[in-house]
């Protein structure tokens, strides 16, 4: 008799042409992640030569379109229309096409990663080079990066020459030095995923991104979550020596400003320190950064439906003060990726893009569930696998409170990689014969899922089947 795993639909292997396509997929998430070339050659523009590559191998190998009818495709299907749609009624009409190119090429490439990463072990391959091209930025910063006023760290160039985004480009690699470490028991291996995750953790923290230490704090509580007790008791103490030993060893002016986040009125507590304008400044950006949020609720209020057109926070908000005669800022976004969206794009444009990010973590959280029970290799290399980029999702969707970058390229980057990771996961349990609960599933239902998880019940069932 035929074993009844052989009728779980696998998926095909992966065409030469599609090969080709991922590889030249994986090259621009390193060079794009990385920003090497922004220091070596950047006049080739190698990033855009491998995305037509890979454009085009994905055209040829079939397949691509079919990445939009997932309910996540629908919802970046839906928010490009209605950000078009949005578009002739913008503040600023000619800035928002702009934006809107911009959007495209950022569905684009999400469009790419989930058409080309099919199978497990590209999955994996992509985690690693997400991991290995914020260890490379990190490294440049660290050796080669320009020193801010106040002490933060940054690329001399490129998009990572702001602080904030350079921490955000940090931030999810992080996550996939612990699978790294977890998932390969070998010393050389371990090691490489302890070094380069602490060159990646000591440039975030020099980056004085605050938004940041709060994302971070936010993948810790996720990891305590999701941990068994004993590990929870040697992540709570270990991270507590951590802490300790790197606030006692950070420069001065790094540790008043992430002091501000409990207390924006802080200020030096020596009149004679060498930095008192850095501690204002910080608690002052602080100040800036509440009342920025309160304006993008203001505006998200008055244009409830459309927005004052994507792109367009900064231009409308320096207009209207210059129309009231308050003193100008320069031109600040939002500093809230929800509300740039709300405040840009309109209530509707919020509520889809929320409905990505629900789905993306919700697919990750069921596949967690499935799988953490199972001790089989493969089981857990898929619970290792969910659980890193769920936290990288913890960290990004913290990290939207805090910094607007609802069109950039990266944390959709990221959101694409949680779908992949999500699609190619269940594909491996149904192989081993594990089912996924289901929303839809009934309460009834929940004694014969949590028997069918249990690894001495799968072996045995999946025994007596070969029989």
């Amino acid at each position: 008799m035929a074993s009844s795993s052989a009728s779980v639909s696998q998926p095909a292997a992966p065409s030469p042409v599609q090969k080709l396509s991922f590889g030249c997929l994986l090259c621009f998430i390193y060079a794009y992640n990385s920003r090497v070339l922004d220091f070596t050659v950047p006049f080739l523009h190698l990033p855009l030569l491998l995305g037509i590559i890979a454009v085009i191998g994905a055209l040829l190998g079939g397949g691509w379109f079919t990445t939009f009818t997932s309910r996540t495709g629908v919802l970046y299907l839906a928010l490009t229309c209605y950000f078009a749609l949005g578009a002739p009624f913008s503040y600023w009409r000619g800035g928002s096409v702009a934006v809107l190119r911009g959007w495209v090429r950022t569905v684009i490439v999400w469009a790419l990663i989930v058409g080309l990463t099919v199978t497990c072990r590209t999955c994996k391959s992509l985690l690693n080079t997400i991991f290995f091209a914020s260890a490379t930025a990190a490294a440049l910063g660290l050796v080669a990066g320009k020193t801010m006023e106040g002490g933060r760290l940054s690329l001399a160039g490129g998009q990572f020459d702001n602080p904030n985004y350079f921490a955000a480009g940090l931030l999810i690699g992080l996550p996939f030095a612990w699978r790294l470490y977890s998932g390969r028991p070998g010393v050389w291996h371990r090691g490489v995923a302890v070094g380069l995750g602490g060159t990646i953790f000591l440039g975030i923290l020099k980056s004085g991104s605050r938004a940041a230490l709060v994302a971070l704090a936010a993948m810790f509580l996720l990891a305590i979550l999701r941990a068994p007790l004993i590990q929870k008791i040697l992540l709570v103490s270990s991270a507590g020596i951590l802490f300790v030993a790197v606030f006692a060893a950070m420069p001065n002016y790094l540790r008043e400003r992430f002091l501000t986040l409990a207390d924006p009125q802080a200020q030096p507590q020596d009149d004679q320190s060498s930095e008192p304008d850095l501690t204002a400044s910080a608690a002052g950006s602080t100040r800036e950064r509440k009342a920025l949020l309160m304006r993008s609720i203001s505006i998200t209020l008055n244009h409830p439906l459309l927005g004052v057109g994507v792109g367009q926070f900064s231009a409308y908000v320096f207009d209207e003060d210059k129309r009231l005669g308050v003193p100008k800022e320069p031109y600040l976004g939002t500093h809230n990726s929800y509300t740039q969206l709300s405040s840009e794009a309109g209530i509707p444009a919020l509520l889809i893009f929320l409905g990505i990010l629900v789905i993306s973590w919700r697919r990750l959280g069921r596949l967690i569930h499935a799988a953490r029970r199972d001790l089989r290799p493969e089981a857990q290399d898929v619970y290792r696998t969910a659980l890193a980029v769920q936290a990288c999702l913890a960290g990004l969707y913290t990290f939207f409170f805090f910094f607007h970058m609802a069109y950039e390229v990266f944390p959709h980057i990221i959101i694409g990689v949680a779908l992949v990771a999500s699609s190619t996961g269940e594909s491996e349990l149904k192989r081993l014969g594990l089912q996924q609960p289901r929303p839809s599933e009934n309460t009834s239902a929940a004694p014969q899922l949590q028997a069918s998880t249990d690894p001495r019940r799968v072996i045995r069932d999946s025994t007596l089947r070969s029989r």
